[in-house]
């Protein structure tokens, strides 16, 4: 993943020596490690990205958006994921970084639950069941 972002960020670089408008940097670089860093997670885990997306309750359409770099998943979509691939806290913190999101953080009390759920090996059902009892809005 980092080659990529390298090369990414070079090209970037070459842009911006080559002319002087701004560049849509955030939406045209950033994207290209989430698809990767989502590969490499659901192979570790033999899951397909379409098992993937059922599962996390995301449209076929927008599964595969995400997938190319075409769509910047939520923070909610990329939670779901976290807990649909039982991810370690760490791992959910890296995909959250990775996809230009906030960390979670044990002040919030949605975040709570998710990191309690993450920690537990809890599944999405579950965690929406504990946010619920909590008067807090699902994932």
């Amino acid at each position: 993943m980092a080659d990529r972002d390298e090369l990414n960020t070079m090209r970037a670089i070459d842009m911006l020596r080559q002319s002087d408008e701004p560049l849509n940097a955030p939406r045209a670089f950033a994207l290209t490690g989430l698809p990767s860093y989502l590969n490499a997670l659901m192979g570790k885990r033999d899951m397909s990205t379409q098992q993937l997306f059922e599962q996390a309750r995301l449209e076929r359409s927008t599964g595969f958006k995400i997938m190319n770099g075409q769509r910047r998943p939520s923070r909610d979509v990329l939670l779901r994921v976290a807990l649909v691939l039982k991810l370690d806290l760490e791992e959910a913190q890296q995909l959250l970084k990775v996809g230009r999101h906030a960390p979670l953080t044990p002040r919030d009390s949605r975040d709570q639950a998710v990191i309690r759920g993450l920690l537990h090996k809890k599944s999405l059902y579950d965690v929406d069941e504990m946010l619920d009892q909590q008067g807090e809005e699902p994932l």
